[in-house]
């Protein structure tokens, strides 16, 4: 029998940090909630609604699409918040996650799915990766108090090309559709090089996540170090001297003040990031050069007008 190694606290790059929720709403207060989320999305950069409920965070440079994505989709009685973990960041980045959260606090709401997750600084990925596969192959390993069965653990490996004559990858511990909690390791060095990003170095990713079975809360997506170390602590990692437990339905998140968004500022950012009104001014410009703004104008008044015209009719009738 093979004792794993676990993951020492002082390889830690960081804290854990979410990189996938989801949130459920009633389906009757659905688009109100939606209405208050999308100045918090807009915010955060060029965007576009790729399909009815799916936002796209997009480069507006490279007139590109990023994996930053929002999407809110309809199920049962309920709709169904999600953001991935792109998009997570891109909150957090711009200071905005706090007030994306404080929207969903002010109405009734459950996490149903939390991404847990936390990045370790090793000597040899392929190494990890190997040693975690050979644990859970030989059913040694457990998230929960029940230890996980060969039947749970699955491992998709390839050639590690940082280290020749090694294999790596990820091992998939327990799976979602019979399983309240389950996790992923993985290299984040070949998973990242192999995209065509740059090397970042020796990494191993610890990814939990849990279904709403479990009781997580937007505290913990907001900071999930408790519950990281809850689950990944059994047979992962180490948690640190900091860590004194967690609690299934504890304490929720806390509403933050929130910032108000004008409606003047919300129209600047929505001129500012737009792609469609980035392809509206390129086109007008390769037609009509310098007076490209006064045929956009022009246009735009039309619209206008229209629409108020079509609103003035819909109040009368």
């Amino acid at each position: 029998m093979t004792i794993l190694e676990k993951l020492p606290v002082q390889s830690m790059l960081g804290v854990p940090f979410a990189d996938y929720l989801n949130v459920t709403v009633p389906h009757d207060i659905g688009s109100e909630v939606v209405s208050q989320l999308l100045p918090v999305i807009e915010s955060l950069g060029p965007m576009c609604e790729e399909e009815p409920g799916l936002y796209r965070l997009y480069d507006l440079v490279k007139l590109k699409a990023t994996g930053a994505v929002f999407k809110f989709k309809k199920r049962g009685k309920v709709l169904v918040l999600s953001a991935s973990g792109m998009a997570l960041s891109a909150l957090r980045d711009r200071g905005a996650f706090d007030e994306y959260l404080s929207v969903i606090a002010g109405y009734p709401h459950r996490v149903s799915m939390l991404h847990a997750t936390q990045d370790y600084f090793v000597a040899s990925p392929s190494k990890v990766i190997i040693a975690v596969q050979e644990a859970a192959f030989a059913e040694e390993l457990m998230l929960t108090r029940k230890g996980l069965t060969r039947k749970q653990v699955h491992a998709l490996l390839s050639p590690d090309e940082s280290e020749p004559g090694s294999n790596t990858g990820t091992v998939y511990l327990g799976h979602r559709k019979n399983a309240d909690v389950w996790a992923k390791v993985y290299d984040k060095r070949q998973e990242r090089v192999q995209r065509g990003y740059a090397d970042p170095g020796p990494i191993v990713r610890v990814e939990v996540a849990v279904q709403s079975d479990v009781g997580a809360t937007l505290r913990d997506a907001h900071n999930p170090s408790d519950i990281f170390f809850h689950f990944a602590s059994r047979s992962l990692v180490d948690a640190p001297p900091s860590f004194s437990g967690w609690a299934s339905n504890g304490e929720g998140y806390v509403v933050g003040e929130s910032r108000e968004i004008l409606p003047h500022d919300r129209l600047d950012r929505l001129l500012s990031f737009s792609l469609d009104v980035t392809r509206l001014i390129q086109v007008a410009v390769s037609m009509y050069g310098d007076k490209a703004g006064d045929v956009l104008s022009r246009h735009l008044a039309k619209k206008c007008d229209a629409l108020h015209v079509a609103q003035r009719a819909a109040c009368v009738a």
